[in-house]
């Protein structure tokens, strides 16, 4: 009796046993369990702190004006280019030279030199380039007090340049007609940097030999040559292109003193190859003031 006994305790102690060891095992898989769910949470959330501190780092660092309302294409509308030809005569007479500045423009001594039997005037820039972006807006506000342009686009400047992302406009397609003056411009690069247009050889010899290859570069019918911007291109923010143009009827704006100051400068130069003609916008009080700085 003692031995049955013996062995039903020996079974007894021994399943006991064997349940000990199930639920110790159990619970280490259980351990084990929670510990790779704790490691799983852990990384996940690890890597979203560093996915958003790297957002955050991104949006503080990115370029001042990279984002912007300005159109990137397309001709520009026809209130806009009303604006640039339509510039009040007596904001330019307020603004004078502004806070344009005239040292980007060199005097040339010699002959008007001519094209069709008209001052020749060249304008060489790229899409990409934040000098010629802001220099375009007085460019062709000054032009368009001696013709008329077709053809004008919407660009804006290159997002990684400093400054980044001017609202601007493109002469790649633009067509200038005058009594006055002859004028061609040639962008030789895009918004990206790649090629555009290819100046031709003759023009890229005036340059070379008049400012190098710096742009925005202009050449004034052989009496003057611009190597630079006269114009403050941080001014323009991050407006759009047509809200810009309409507020060049405020003499007192940071923006029309830029530009109009700008074009007052140009103008001042060209006149030097038309003979002071048209002689309303030539000896108009705005482009006499900047003649004298010249």
């Amino acid at each position: 009796g003692s031995e049955t006994e013996n062995g039903e305790t020996t079974v007894a102690k021994s399943a006991r046993v064997e349940n000990t060891r199930l639920k110790e095992l159990r619970a280490q898989q259980a351990a084990s369990e929670r510990k790779r769910r704790l490691t799983v949470a852990a990384v996940v959330s690890a890597v979203i702190v560093i996915v958003v501190v790297a957002v955050v780092l991104a949006a503080l660092n990115a370029p001042k004006g990279a984002v912007t309302s300005a159109k990137t294409s397309g001709t520009i509308s026809d209130t806009l280019a009303k604006s640039l030809a339509g510039v009040p005569s007596a904001t330019y007479d307020t603004v004078g030279v502004g806070s344009a500045s005239p040292t980007t423009i060199k005097s040339m001594t010699g002959a008007v030199a001519l094209k069709d039997g008209k001052p020749r005037m060249i304008y060489v820039g790229a899409e990409y380039c934040p000098f010629c972006a802001g220099e375009r807006w007085a460019l062709v506000t000054a032009l368009s007090r001696f013709g008329t342009f077709t053809g004008i686009e919407y660009a804006v400047s290159s997002a990684t340049d400093t400054p980044a992302s001017i609202p601007t406009l493109s002469l790649k397609n633009a067509k200038f007609t005058s009594q006055y003056l002859s004028f061609e411009s040639y962008e030789v690069q895009d918004r990206d940097g790649k090629a555009l247009q290819k100046e031709p050889d003759d023009v890229a010899a005036l340059q070379s030999a008049n400012g190098g290859t710096a742009i925005p570069w202009i050449y004034y019918a052989g009496k003057a040559y611009q190597s630079g911007s006269t114009v403050d291109g941080t001014v323009f923010g991050t407006e759009a292109q047509d809200p810009i143009g309409a507020a060049l009827t405020d003499p007192s704006s940071a923006l029309t003193k830029a530009v109009i100051g700008g074009a007052n400068l140009t103008t001042a130069r060209i006149c030097q190859t038309t003979g002071n003609k048209p002689a309303n916008v030539c000896t108009s009080a705005g482009v006499t003031a900047a003649a004298a700085m010249q």
